[in-house]
This record gives C-alpha cells, structure tokens and sequence, in this order.
C-alpha cells in the first residue's frame, strides 16, 4: 500500500488523495473501477468529464501528477488568455479595460485602455493590421501587438503585456505565473457557471 502497488480506499485511493480530480470521473464510460479502486499514480487511461460536460480519455498520472486537464476548456482559456491578463493588470493599477470595442477607431480592438492611450492585440490579419496601425497612429494610440501561439507558454503571454504596459509607463512587478494561475481559477470558475453542460444543452 506505501508503495501503491495496492490500493487501499481511505488511504490511497484516487477519491481520498485527489477529491477535485476525482469528481471529474465519467462513471458512466468508467465500467468496473471507480476513484477508490486506483491510485494517484496508476498509468490507466480512464475517461473524465469535466463540469462543463466535456468528456475525454486520460491517463490517471497525467492528471494527478501532469496537472492535465479538459483539453476543450483549456484551449478556450488559453485564446483568451492575452485579453484577461490585460485586464487582470489594468484592474491592479485601477484602469478600464475596453474589450472588442469598435468605438475608438471603427474597427474592434481586442483589449484598448482608453486613460494610457494603449490598444493591446494579439490575433488579426494583415490587411486589418494595417488598417489599425494606420488609424491608432493617427489617434495617438499605442497599438502594441501580443502573438498569438497556437501552443504557446501562457507565462510568456504574461511577461510579453506587461512589456506592453511599460510602452505606455505602466510598470508592473509581479509573478507570471501566479497571475495565469489567478485567471486560469477565475476563468474556470466563470466557464462552469456560465456554460450549460452538454446534458443540459441536449435537453433544452
């Protein structure tokens, strides 16, 4: 049992030693084994689902000990990552963030702070970027833009707008990867709150 080549429930099964893990376990694809009948560092792949309702094949030591998660709602957070650190950073230094707004120069910006003059973008195309350089310039707006990576470390997202804060004499000292950790829970707080699960979508 110490060495977890046994399994017993109470000690070290998956139910006692992860409860947030395990209440992610798709009981209905999971035929035989439940949460008290493996271990936190068992190579099984088994199936999850998660509280959005996103069902998909891991193994148990890739969640535990990996931290993986739902793939579907990681790949939402991490396309929305740039704008919520741009406002998880405007937010400390007490300043609004304007998201998708087309007001300021008739075509949306993903993120523009209206009192440092700062528009910070990370996807687009080359004809619309030319046209938003063209316009920002013109306003006396600073159009700073964030690339976009497909499979990109968020942490490097984090260090890349605060770099863009500075441009317009914002500075911000903080940890880069205690602020994803900040908008990764909130974000997965606000996407189970917000978001039916498939089940309820299927019976609407």
């Amino acid at each position: 049992v110490c060495a977890d080549r046994a399994v017993l429930p109470g000690y070290n099964d998956l139910a006692t030693t992860d409860p947030e893990i395990s209440c992610e376990w798709n009981d209905e694809k999971n035929e035989g084994i439940s949460p008290t009948s493996i271990s936190r560092n068992s190579l099984r792949s088994v199936w999850w689902k998660c509280p959005c309702g996103h069902s998909w094949k891991a193994r148990v030591r890739d969640r535990t000990i990996e931290g993986l998660r739902c793939r579907t709602c990681e790949k939402e957070f991490h396309d929305a990552v740039p704008q919520l650190l741009v406002m998880l950073y405007a937010g400390r230094n007490g300043l609004k963030v304007h998201v998708n707004s087309d007001k300021e120069i008739g075509i949306p910006l993903e993120a523009y702070i209206p009192e440092i003059s700062l528009a910070i973008e990370s996807g687009g195309t080359a004809s619309t970027d030319l046209i938003k350089d063209y316009i920002c310039n013109k306003r006396g707006i600073k159009l700073v833009r964030v690339p976009h990576r497909k499979n990109g470390d968020e942490a490097v997202y984090a260090r890349e707008i605060k770099q863009a804060f500075q441009k317009a004499h914002v500075y911000i000292s903080s940890d880069e990867r205690k602020d994803v950790d900040i908008i990764h829970k909130k974000f997965s707080a606000w996407r189970t709150k917000t978001t039916p699960t498939i089940e309820n979508r299927a019976d609407s």
